[in-house]
């Protein structure tokens, strides 16, 4: 079994592979949290990644809140959205993650 990090947004508990994490941080997609500032930094980050996974159009702003996706979705699926797009951040940033591992 893969070691996750663990991130509590909002009451939320989001897991992203320890691996995809530590290439995010060394891609400065993530920071390594070794201050509060970098800390709210990754929450907050990681908050947006939770929205724009539900969010599919302009129309969805507004209709698509953290509630609604909190109410109507597991802690599962909200982290498979979440590092389906931390992937995408990642190779963006110049990084290599191969999410089939």
């Amino acid at each position: 079994m893969k070691e996750m990090k663990v991130f509590d947004i909002d009451g939320i508990k989001v897991s992203i592979p320890m691996d995809m994490y530590k290439e995010a941080c060394r891609v400065f997609v993530l920071e390594e949290e070794t201050s509060e500032e970098e800390i709210r930094g990754n929450y907050t980050h990681i908050k947006h990644l939770v929205i724009v996974n539900y969010r599919k159009s302009l129309d969805d702003i507004g209709k698509i809140t953290f509630e609604y996706i909190k109410n109507n979705h597991t802690e599962k699926e909200i982290s498979e959205g979440v590092q389906k797009l931390l992937v995408d951040d990642i190779e963006l940033n110049g990084g290599n993650y191969d999410s089939t591992k």
